[in-house]
């Protein structure tokens, strides 16, 4: 049996209980006092009549209470509405509606009706709500948990004639070289200090097809070297770093530190517009 039909059943008898208990109270303050003796039998049986029509009202005025609380709180865990057409009134079915910040989505019925529940926890604070549908402009409030929102979204604009597209333009390619200075690598067995070669500037529409590096001089090919890329290459920029080792074995001879000079060369093939 589901958990839920069990909560309900337990706050029915609760409040049931409490009005028979209430009930056995009254009658056996009664007793104690004696005073059944003293009346008539049809007026005992009135008497305790209207005691039992005050328990039930009593055990009724607590269960709607409990019903008032409980819709209450099902009211303040949700946001509710209606969206329709601002022009025709119509009402406009399966709209998004989305909060901003927040997981819970919900589209409209066919009647345009919305209820988007929240999951825990619930927020205290109002939301931006968006309303979003094919063919109307987007819709933005401020609304707070357990509002009834109703909506009209704008259908929208659309160009009479609209304007021809653009002439696509021709795209061509161009191979450029760009090359660092010497740069000297560590003595002995030593790396040196990094050096650097990037890609310049270029107007909008220039993208990198392709490029590729290494190194000239003395260290040449990078077997001697690190040469890395520089950051996260983008589709207008490439930047790429390097460093050479000293020759060790010509380090010491005829006081020869071992030093060697090389360049960075950056090979890039550019397609931009004729």
């Amino acid at each position: 049996m589901d958990a839920s039909l069990f909560e309900v059943l337990g706050k029915y008898a609760g409040l049931a209980g409490l009005s028979v208990g209430l009930l056995l109270v009254l009658i056996n303050g009664l007793l104690k006092l004696n005073i059944f003796t003293k009346i008539t039998p049809e007026k005992t049986y009135s008497f305790l009549r209207q005691l039992m029509y005050l328990t039930f009202a009593i055990g009724i005025v607590g269960i709607i209470a409990w019903l008032a609380i409980n819709v209450k709180k099902q009211a303040s865990t949700s946001i509710t509405g209606r969206v329709a057409d601002s022009s025709t009134k119509q009402a406009i079915d399966d709209a998004e509606i989305t909060l901003s910040g927040r997981s819970e989505t919900a589209r409209t019925d066919g009647a345009g009706n919305f209820d988007l529940s929240f999951h825990p926890p619930i927020p205290a604070e109002t939301l931006h709500l968006f309303i979003s549908k094919v063919g109307f402009e987007p819709f933005n409030r401020l609304v707070g948990v357990g509002e009834h929102l109703e909506a009209e979204i704008v259908p929208a604009k659309t160009s009479v004639n609209p304007p021809a597209p653009a002439p696509e333009k021709k795209l061509v390619p161009t191979s450029e070289v760009y090359t660092s200075d010497d740069v000297a690598s560590g003595s002995c067995a030593d790396m040196g200090a990094w050096s650097t070669v990037c890609t310049p500037d270029k107007p909008p529409g220039w993208t990198i097809i392709n490029a590729q590096f290494n190194l000239t001089g003395d260290r040449a090919g990078c077997a001697y070297a690190n040469c890395e890329p520089l950051g996260t290459a983008t589709a207008s920029k490439a930047c790429y770093r390097f460093r050479t080792q000293g020759h060790s074995e010509e380090c010491g001879h005829s006081g020869n530190t071992g030093i060697h000079y090389s360049k960075g060369v950056l090979n890039v093939v550019w397609s931009h517009p004729e």
